[in-house]
């Protein structure tokens, strides 16, 4: 009786990742063919060729539906479409990995909600969003240097013709239906829900709960090693596909005292080289070979300059974390002026010259 309940319960998450999937491609390849249609009413409101404008897009829209992955996604089909340079999308992925940290400040603050302390309740969101920002930055010129010099061109990849070619054929039933009852720029908007709907259903899929059971219970043993931490953030988010899940995760193991935050830098770090896996996925599905440069390059900048930290910066780059840590949440004003910053910086940013 429980062997087939279990044996059902594993095909049904098998079902739901599969359909996942098939939404996520469905998505990027309905997005595609709306972005075309959007192009001249993009280029009148917004340049999105310049780095700064299109970086700060990609920090306000991840913000907004309080994720990342959609946001990068859209870059890749702008940038299939024309309306982004390869430079300007590598700065647009990199903007909504600094909103997607967001989503764990707001776990942070329903804690504080509930009576907890503010610095512990904020600590882990405050930690996500200025490791994030400090390893892009810091992988910024090494990452246009890739784009710029064409050596990512000489890296094998997946034949991503092949791939677009049998998804098209694949989904061409759904766009001719699509396109008698909706107008062609409506699909942008379509494709981008079911994009979203991909990434709820992949959280549903997922076990979740025995990845929290199985690694962070028992932590205690290897908090103290930033080698473990750093390969174990790398995989609870590869496996996850989401850097604000396997981060998020870390707020009531922190609030319960099971794990302490000076302890998940390394963690952090990790988390946020895995998380452009399913990026660097759709990448595949765009017919300009650049989707996959960029993704490339901002995977291997931000490695780069992790593990740099990791081997031979590690401690002082944890002592000045933990210190613009420690001074934000030590008093509510300094917190509230943050979150100021941290919505003005990019909406000034995408209405700059």
């Amino acid at each position: 009786m429980f062997p087939a309940m279990a044996w059902t319960r594993r095909f049904g998450k098998v079902l739901v990742f599969t359909a996942s999937i098939l939404l996520f491609a469905l998505g990027i390849v309905l997005m595609k063919d709306g972005a075309r249609s959007l192009t001249p009413l993009i280029e009148r409101w917004l340049d999105l060729r310049q780095p700064w404008q299109s970086l700060a897009a990609g920090w306000v829209a991840s913000m907004v539906i309080m994720s990342g992955s959609p946001i990068a996604a859209v870059a890749l089909t702008l940038l299939d479409s024309g309306l982004m340079t390869a430079l300007s999308a590598f700065t647009m992925i990199m903007g909504s990995r600094f909103g997607a940290s967001f989503i764990v400040l707001c776990v942070g603050f329903i804690y504080a909600l509930r009576g907890r302390s503010l610095l512990s309740s904020l600590s882990m969101g405050l930690l996500s969003f200025a490791i994030t920002i400090s390893l892009h930055v810091m992988g910024l010129l090494p990452g246009i240097w890739l784009l710029q010099t064409g050596w990512l061109t000489q890296v094998p990849r997946p034949r991503g013709v092949a791939v677009t070619s049998v998804v098209d054929v694949l989904f061409e039933p759904v766009r001719l239906i699509l396109s008698g009852v909706l107008p062609l720029w409506s699909f942008f908007g379509v494709g981008f829900v079911l994009i979203m709907l991909s990434f709820a259903l992949l959280d549903q899929a997922l076990p979740t709960e025995s990845l929290k059971a199985a690694h962070f219970d028992q932590i205690a043993q290897f908090v103290y090693r930033p080698s473990i931490m750093f390969v174990l953030g790398a995989l609870v988010t590869l496996v996850s596909m989401s850097v604000s899940l396997s981060v998020s995760i870390l707020v009531p193991l922190s609030d319960r005292g099971v794990i302490r935050r000076e302890n998940v830098i390394p963690y952090i770090m990790g988390a946020n080289i895995t998380t452009f896996v399913d990026t660097l996925l759709a990448s595949l599905l765009m017919e300009t070979p650049h989707a996959f440069d960029v993704v490339l390059a901002e995977m291997v900048s931000v490695a780069a300059v992790a593990l740099f930290i990791l081997l031979f910066a590690f401690r002082p780059y944890e002592i000045a974390i933990e210190r613009f840590v420690e001074w934000v949440a030590a008093h509510p004003s300094r917190v509230v002026a943050f979150l100021v910053m941290l919505f003005a910086v990019p909406i000034l940013g995408l209405f700059a010259g």
